[in-house]
């Protein structure tokens, strides 16, 4: 079952593969309450696959300070 776009966050990638909340480009919609719901998306492999790019050049650490904030 999808979610409302409410409960969500859209997180996008910029041209350093550093990840920002809103953004243009192609970009991973996760839910906004919940840290969990976004490790685990990065250790399945889930973001790779909506950024199309490897793991290991994703740099999460704006994704955490983002998330880190709102709860």
């Amino acid at each position: 079952m999808k979610k409302s776009t409410d409960l969500l966050l859209r997180f996008s990638l910029d041209n350093s593969n550093k990840v920002q909340l809103k953004g243009e480009g192609r970009g991973a919609w996760l839910c906004r309450d919940s840290l969990k719901c976004m490790e685990i998306a990065f250790n399945k492999g889930l973001l790779k696959r909506a950024f199309r790019c490897s793991s290991d050049e994703i740099d999460i650490s704006v994704l955490k300070l983002a998330a880190s904030d709102l709860f």
